[in-house]
């Protein structure tokens, strides 16, 4: 919009230099004007095209999509750290009487994302684009941007798991713990599920051992989870 506005004012500069023509004095203000607002033109032409197929690269629209997930999910991690002040501490008798008993998760980060559970749902949306990316890019026969938005996937999960800290949980081995699943996690390997089943289905073996691929990536960042 901004290359927009410039290209047209410039468009108006060089209109109104032929106004200067009248008196010779102004003649090099006019030629000059009307020289640098055509160069001005051309210029912003030339980057708004490149600006045009910037946008329509699929691999840079996926690099937007990464970044914008990034940028909501370290906002989502320092409202969990500013919270915490706010969240009620233990007496010290009863962490002192408990403390062989404590576990290493971060608590008061886990009541604040439980409670705001939406800082994930951009993350969640950005997952379900990139599936779509590749499935589309498959179909398509353009494996190298079904490939890259798989990675995609991936780095969303890695992001993930590195903002949300020590706030996963196990089962315990008496009781079903409720904080062991993971909506997000959980969301991923459904998707992949049914992207196998699909590919299967269309009988793409690239596109399998691209999924495949990727399960053995969410498996390796999921190791990592504390």
């Amino acid at each position: 919009l901004l290359m927009f506005v410039a290209t047209l004012v410039s468009g108006i500069a060089v209109c109104f230099s032929s106004t200067l023509l009248h008196d010779l004095s102004n003649l090099s203000a006019s030629v000059s004007l009307a020289f640098w607002g055509t160069i001005t033109i051309i210029t912003l032409v030339i980057q708004a095209y490149e600006r045009t197929l910037f946008l329509i690269n699929p691999a840079k629209q996926l690099e937007t999509l990464l970044e914008s997930v990034e940028r909501d999910l370290k906002s989502w991690e320092k409202r969990a750290e500013n919270a915490k002040p706010l969240l009620k501490d233990e007496d010290s008798e009863s962490q002192e009487q408990a403390s062989s008993f404590m576990s290493t998760h971060d608590i008061k980060r886990t009541v604040y994302m439980q409670l705001n559970p939406h800082g994930k749902q951009l993350a969640k949306n950005a997952i379900d684009h990139a599936f779509s990316f590749a499935r589309r890019y498959a179909e398509r026969g353009d494996y190298v941007v079904s490939a890259y938005a798989m990675q995609v996937i991936g780095m969303i999960n890695r992001l993930y798991v590195q903002h949300k800290g020590k706030t996963f949980y196990s089962d315990n081995p008496w009781f079903e713990n409720p904080f062991s699943s993971d909506d997000l996690v959980t969301h991923s390997l459904e998707s992949l599920r049914r992207s196998l089943i699909v590919a299967l289905s269309r009988k793409d073996e690239q596109q399998v051992i691209q999924i495949l691929q990727t399960f053995a990536l969410l498996m390796n960042i999921y190791l990592q989870i504390d």
